[in-house]
């Protein structure tokens, strides 16, 4: 549910996609050119802008693991500005590397927007255009509710504010629910739309 930023050419799934392409090819990039294995956390800066190379990047984290790799402590985390840090890959924020052979993850660098009426109103009206399609595949004595989950991924969640329950909206569905991702399930406010 998180809004494109203004100004931005990508949304936070796409970014996020972004993201999670480059570093699985990273990690194998890197099996192909090291054989010591490693387990690598990497922050992204978001750049909401600018289109970078999917392949470019990864083999760019690979090489930059192979040299940085923590032969003596076994675990580092770097920073673009750290001492004896070599050959920094533009668009990171934060590099960790561990002596484990374990799957490589990514985040990315933000902050958890609050929902707002209107987006989760938004989402609301897009499912309402569709009920009529979902009526013809149940039986008509049948309720029909509408389930709106948030994920807790960086870039695809969104807290949601506690006045939520006092929100009202319209819709066709019989019962309007949220699923936040660090809680309970809410019942909105819903009444019956006039379209």
């Amino acid at each position: 549910m998180p809004q494109k930023p203004k100004n931005a050419a990508f949304s936070s799934p796409q970014l996020s996609a972004f993201q999670e392409n480059v570093i699985r090819k990273a990690e194998r990039c890197y099996r192909v050119i090291d054989s010591r294995p490693a387990k690598v956390l990497v922050y992204f800066k978001n750049d909401w802008v600018r289109k970078r190379n999917e392949h470019a990047m990864a083999n760019e984290i690979a090489q930059f693991v192979r040299d940085n790799f923590p032969v003596k402590t076994g675990h580092v985390l770097l920073q673009q500005l750290g001492d004896g840090v070599r050959g920094w890959v533009d668009g990171l924020s934060v590099v960790g590397i561990s002596c484990v052979d374990e799957p490589w993850e990514t985040s990315a660098s933000s902050f958890i927007p609050i929902l707002t009426h209107d987006q989760l109103y938004s989402q609301i009206k897009s499912k309402d255009r569709r009920l009529p399609e979902y009526r013809t595949r149940v039986p008509q004595s049948w309720e029909i509710w509408l389930l709106l989950a948030t994920s807790i991924s960086v870039l695809h969640s969104v807290a949601v504010p506690y006045e939520v329950t006092r929100w009202q909206f319209e819709s066709r569905f019989d019962r309007v629910l949220l699923s936040p991702w660090d809680g309970d399930v809410i019942q909105l406010n819903t009444s019956q739309s006039r379209t």
